[in-house]
């Protein structure tokens, strides 16, 4: 991961702010900031987890390849922000160090 995907990510996630999202669209920005699906997990919605410190296992609720409520998209969105700014974070600690 670099500044130029981040970037880019940020403004995909920008992006989805604006318009409808189904879950498939949020898995994939999942999916592009690192998390991996977690399988044979409880319940029926997918779960991403990542192993970035601070950030939590996030759910994405499945629908029927329908758009998510606005609230649920809200939720799942600032906590894949919370993503990129952890990675953020973790390459400004990687440059001080080096």
């Amino acid at each position: 991961m670099d500044e130029t995907k981040l970037a880019r990510i940020r403004d995909d996630i920008a992006a989805a702010r604006r318009k409808p999202q189904t879950q498939g669209d949020l898995a994939g920005l999942a999916s592009r900031l690192g998390r991996t699906h977690r399988k044979g997990g409880k319940g029926k919605h997918q779960t991403w987890v990542t192993s970035l410190p601070g950030c939590y296992p996030l759910s994405i609720p499945a629908g029927k390849r329908r758009d998510l409520k606005p609230g649920t998209k809200k939720s799942v969105l600032d906590q894949l922000e919370g993503d990129v700014e952890a990675w953020e974070m973790m390459l400004q600690e990687q440059a001080n160090g080096a």
